[in-house]
Parts: C-alpha cells; structure tokens; sequence
C-alpha cells in the first residue's frame, strides 16, 4: 500500500486530542453523608470498572475517526498484484521523457537507441487504462513538447511519439524534467509518474538536482523512473574539433591545421583522417588512439588554384564508426580579399622619407589589388573610415578626440587599427585615447647591434611564415617605448628585456594592435628587414575577417551577422538542407542553427557575400555509462536497463486501486457507531440504576430529594410520640 498524499498523515497527529482530554478531564464527585460505609465500597468498585471500560471504548471509537479522516486524506491505494486483482483504476498523470541527442544513433543489433526508446514508451502507452493522462516532452539542449500538456487520447500520443526524431544539438534533461514536473504537477487526480528513457550518456545529467528536483517536486510526490535502452557499453570515437593556423586562405596556398580526437572507448582504435574541398581528397592522415585517450593529428594542405567565393569550404572526417554524427567537422577559411587601406601619416616632403612609403611598397608589392589611401591627421576628423579594413596610424604625435571617437565605433563594428611608433607621438597625448591596449610611457635606448626578438603566440595567425623551425629574426632596433600593458592585451612579439614589440588588444569587436617600431628608419631597419613584408600582408589579410571573435558555431546556437556584411538589408540563408530562411533587418541570421553543414548567405541579388559551418557537439559522443550509485545519489528513482526490465515492472507495479473511498466510508459508520453509543451511555449515566450509586446532577437531584422526605417522616414521628 503507498499513499498519493502522504503529507497528509500528518493529521493522524489529531488523535492525541481526545487522549488528551481524557486524561485531563476532572471527574467531581458529589459528597452524600450516610450512616455506613460498608455496603457502598462493593458497589464503588464496580461502578468504577464499568466506567472505565466505557470510557476506553468511547475513545478508542473518537480516536478511530480522527485517524480514518486524516488516513483518507492521504489517499492510500493498493499496488502491485493487490491493485491487479481488485482493478487498479486509480487514474495516473505521466510525462514521457525521450532523449533526443545524436548518441542515440548508436546500433544494438539492428536497430538504434532511438528506435528502442520509443518501444519502451510504447509499453507505457500500453498499459495505460481509461482516465489516464499523458504527455510526452523530447529531451534537447531544450525541452520539447510533442504533447505538453497531459491528454487521455492514448492514440494521438502514439502519434506524437512516432514522430520523435533525433537531433544534432547539444542535450540535457534538465529542462525537459522541469517541462515534465510542470505537466504532471497541474492534475491533482490521481498518480503522477515521470518516465525518463535514455542512452546513459553521461553529459546528460550534468546538473545540479536542485535545480530540477524542486522542494515542490517532493511534495508533489512523483515517482521517477529512469529507463535505459540497454546495459552495453558503448564504443565511439569523435572528432571534437578543427583548428586552422589562419583564419583566410587565398589561391594556392599551404595551410596547416590540427585536428583534436576523443576515444570515448575501452579498448584501442585506429582510425582514418580525411580533409575534402568539394570531392577532393587534399590531405590524410592515420589516426591511432589508446582506450580513453584525446589525441591531436596535425595536416596540412594547398588550397586549391580555382578557389574562389568568400571561403573556403569543407569537411574534416573520419573513416566511421556506430556514430556518424561526430565523425565530420565542416570548417569555412575566408578567402583573403585585396586589401582596403588607409594609411594616416604626419609630415611633409619627398615620398621616401614620409613615414608610410615603406607601408605602400609593402601593399603593393604583396596583395594583388591591394589599395592604400594617405591622408593626414586633421582629415580623419571628418573622413569615413568604414569602408576600410585597416587603419594604420604611423608615427602621428596626437589624434584629436573628434578622430578618436571616430576610430572607436570604427573598431566597435569590427575594424583593425594599428599604430606604429615614432619620435613625434607624445605619450601623454596618447594615454588619453580609450581604446588602446597599453599605456605609453617614455622610450628606451638599446645599444648599438642587433635586438633579439621572441615570438610569445607562435601559432597566431600573424606568424604562419614562421614556426619552431624558422625563428623569428633579430631586429637592428635602436630605441622603443616602454608599454604598460592594459587588461585583455596580448604580447605577440617582445624584444630585450621582455618589451613587448607587437601588442595585440580588442575593442568592441576589432582589434588593436600596436607596432613598438617605426614605420620608416628612424628607429631601426625594421621596414628593410625580412620580417616587415609578410606582417604587413598578413595584418592586411586579418583585418578583412571583420568577424569580431570568431568561434565554432554548434548546433542549436544563434548565428549573427557578420561585421564585414552591411546590417540595411535582409539576407537568405541557404541551410545544407537546401531549405531557405529569410533574416530581417537588425536580426541574427538565424535564431538557431538546425543542422551541422555548410550554409551560404545571399544578398538581394542572389550572390553568395558570406559563408560559415555549423557543427555538431562531440562531446556528446561520449558513451561511457553513468555509475549507478552516483546517479541514485542524485536523484531517488526506479533504475530499469532494457525493455524486459522495464515490462517487468510495469507487470508487478500496473496501476493502484483507491482505498479512501473505503476508508472514509469506515471513517463515516465509525463516526455514527461513536454517536449512537455516546448518546446511549449519557442517557444511562443520567437515569442511574438502583443498584449503582451515579454521580451527576440527576442524582444530586434524586439524593436531594430523598434526603427531604426522610426528614419529613422524621418529623411526624416526633409529633406522634412527643419527642424532640
């Protein structure tokens, strides 16, 4: 027998109000003289017994009604084989929670998790009777409700149920158990069960109880059943992500990458690296990897010489496994464009001794179509500097605060600003302009010869012409500011004694970067040296990725407008699905991202302005089951593995027959029996027997009486004999 309202035997409490006051009553007791004692004490003792023995009965009979009132308050009902035989039609409420993640895909025998989940719901559904109610929530990054409210239509939720489908986002059942206690907490007539039908993947459950199982959800008394698909320990290995050593790509060129890989196994794989543009294989590696073991594979490949668009696209795979979801990274290189440049320079005179003549030859020299506008100082108050995609500002001694306000919402939308030092900048004037990285102070001379120089990041994408290999070359530097870094600042580059000479900081979503050397030869060879052309070209190529931060877009994530696109007009959206979503003005492009692929964004004119990848979660593939015990720990629920399991309990457990009407029923014939009798024994307490002495104000009356005509008799016979 369990209860549905066992708060509710809290009222059992209310017994010990009768006891109370049977224990707490006075009983009085009327004094009546007689002449002897002897005859009376017989007839007390008897009469005490009788009471006492009444009185016990009267308040077992008070107690009983108390605790049958309170008993059917908490709505006791019969379950297991004693629910079979006597019907079991106490109405249920269930939530049906299916897991939707990709590890779902996995195959036992020949079908998937998936496929089994939804057969174990389906037994549910089966053994649902007249009066029960269901609703069934798919488990997500976020609930899904295929019936969110609980319906008693079995035959529209086998429907519903039917189309469960998996996903490709993220899951957890957080969410989902919350949607479920909201749907099975709003009926308050009958049973409430919450079934879970999982995979055991353990990224799943990876909140905190508390946030789910609320001090409502106890008070609710919902059982919890958690139902595994099967007990076989899964074998998966995924490619959890790309990284590229540039963030661009132009015709022709190398480009090297590192692939990171999860074994979420318990024995040795051995697997088969794959890097495809269109149909074509550009690079392979082999891919070994020990029981639980994360291992990086480095590639690299020339891209191709008809590459064209705005990016590169392709696909990273492995060879396959029981998972095919995790075995593909789809990555998206912007193909470098020619450079858009504003040079803002100081000074007057022949072209070879402004600063900025060593900037333009590098531009020139380097990018194919590359353009560099010169302007002075005091024309960038007033000059828009949104169509380029760098400013480079060399040696200037000041902006003013019209330029530096102008600069700022210039890298707020995205742009590149880089400054390079020189003997006329004031460092005071400069500490003033917000958004640079580092405070300037007073410079510092280096002896005669060649500066040793470090590179700090190695794989910046500023320095794909160097590696551990080729090291950064020495630099003829005579003098440098010292740079008090800010908060967010990153040193590329440093020279001597850890002066940093390339700073790189951000501000809204561009960047800043910041040169520790002349643009001409007042300070050193740098614009003469080796390293000057190639930096140069490759800050050019980073500033035309106008993306702010870049970062791997998930599935089930939001996709914004790209920086380097204008926001005055709508944008289609083409999915891998081929399906076509149309992003307004001011608005993401999309809300959420549906599918792992590569999407193409289009203008009004049906040309391809943009493209990106969307990937799916490898961490999800990790299979590895969840500890029993701990996840009991969590959560107190029923843990069934398997169908057979499950049909088990539900055999043993199929619905609960109500008690309480029986029970109140009892509690009403209790309630009549305790009347009748306490009526019964007042009424014979109060007209006394003649061979019991009572007490109560009847028979104060009655002795009162007695005592008045003996008194007379007394009288008459002194009047007869003349006696006093």
């Amino acid at each position: 027998m369990s209860f549905l309202s066992s708060t509710m035997l809290a009222g059992l409490f209310a017994m010990i109000v009768p006891i109370l006051i049977h224990l707490l009553q006075k009983r009085r007791v009327v004094d009546i003289p007689f002449s002897t004692l002897r005859f009376l004490k017989k007839v007390s003792a008897k009469t005490v017994r009788s009471a006492r023995v009444e009185n016990l009965l009267l308040l077992i009979l008070r107690c009983a009604v108390l605790g049958l009132v309170a008993l059917a308050a908490a709505r006791p009902v019969l379950s297991g084989l004693a629910a079979k035989f006597a019907g079991g039609q106490v109405p249920r409420v269930i939530a049906l929670v299916i897991y939707q993640s990709y590890s779902m895909s996995y195959r036992v025998g020949d079908k998937n998790r998936l496929d089994l989940a939804k057969e174990m719901a389906g037994a549910v559904l089966d053994q649902c009777k007249p009066g029960d109610s269901v609703a069934i929530i798919g488990a997500t990054d976020r609930a899904r409700g295929f019936i969110p409210e609980p319906t008693v239509e079995i035959e529209v939720a086998r429907k519903a149920l039917d189309s469960v489908q998996m996903t490709e986002g993220a899951s957890s059942f957080a969410a989902a158990m919350r949607a479920a206690f909201q749907a099975v907490s709003r009926r308050d007539n009958g049973k409430r069960q919450i079934f879970v039908f999982t995979d055991s993947q353990p990224r799943s459950w990876k909140f905190e109880p508390e946030s789910v199982i609320s001090a409502d959800w106890k008070n609710a008394e919902i059982e919890l059943i958690v139902a595994h698909t099967d007990a076989v320990q899964g074998a998966n290995i995924a490619l959890l992500g790309v990284e590229f050593s540039s963030m661009f790509v132009s015709p022709g060129s190398v480009v090297r990458g590192m692939a990171s890989v999860a074994n979420f196994s318990e024995a040795r794989v051995e697997q088969l690296l794959e890097l495809r543009v269109g149909d074509e294989v550009l690079a392979d590696r082999a891919v070994e990897a020990e029981a639980g073991q994360n291992v990086s594979i480095p590639f690299e490949f020339q891209v191709p010489s008809g590459a064209a668009g705005p990016a590169l696209a392709g696909v990273v795979s492995l060879s396959g496994d029981r998972i095919t979801m995790d075995d593909k990274r789809y990555f998206a290189l912007s193909m470098a464009q020619p450079a858009k440049v504003l040079c803002v320079e100081a000074g007057d005179g022949p072209e070879k001794v402004r600063p900025g003549f060593f900037l333009r030859k590098a531009f020139a020299a380097g990018t194919t179509g590359a353009t560099v506008k010169t302007v002075p100082p005091v024309e960038l108050d007033e000059l828009n500097v949104d169509p380029y995609s760098a400013v480079f500002v060399l040696g200037v001694s000041a902006l003013s605060d019209r330029a530096s306000v102008r600069l700022a919402k210039y890298l707020e939308a995205g742009g590149t600003v880089a400054v390079f030092a020189g003997d006329a900048m004031s460092a005071q004037a400069w500490e003033r302009v917000e958004w640079m990285p580092a405070k300037i102070h007073d410079p510092v001379e280096f002896p005669a010869g060649r500066i040793q120089s470090k590179l700090l990041e190695p794989q910046h994408p500023l320095f794909v012409s160097w590696d551990s290999k080729t090291p950064f070359p020495a630099l003829g530097q005579r003098k440098a500011f010292k740079l008090e870094q800010r908060k967010g600042a990153r040193g590329l580059i440093s020279i001597g004694d850890d002066i940093p000479f390339l700073l790189l900081g951000t501000a809204g979503q561009g960047r800043v970067i910041i040169v520790n050397a002349s643009a001409d030869l007042a300070w050193g060879n740098f614009p003469v040296s080796p390293v000057f052309l190639p930096l140069l070209q490759e800050i050019g190529r980073l500033a035309n990725v106008r993306t702010g931060s870049d970062k791997a877009v998930l599935v089930g994530e939001p996709v914004a407008v790209p920086r380097s696109l204008p926001r005055d007009a709508p944008f289609i959206v083409s999915a891998p699905s081929s399906e076509t979503t149309v992003a307004a003005i001011g608005s993401p492009l999309l809300d959420q991202a549906p599918q792992s692929g590569i999407y193409d964004v289009k203008n009004q004119q049906n040309e391809v302005v943009h493209r990106f990848a969307v990937n799916v979660d490898g961490t999800e593939g990790d299979l590895r089951l969840n500890d029993p015990e701990q996840l009991l720990q969590r959560i107190t629920h029923e843990d069934l593995k398997g169908s057979e399991e499950l049909a088990q309990w539900l055999a043993t457990s199929r619905g609960a027959s109500p008690l309480w009407p029986l029970v109140l029923v009892l509690a009403v014939f209790v309630f009549i029996i305790e009347t009748i009798y306490s009526n019964a024994l007042a009424l014979r307490r109060a007209a006394g027997e003649d061979g019991q002495i009572m007490t109560g104000r009847l028979n104060r009356r009655r002795f009162g009486q007695r005592r008045a005509g003996q008194s007379a008799v007394a009288g008459a016979g002194q009047s007869e004999g003349g006696q006093p």
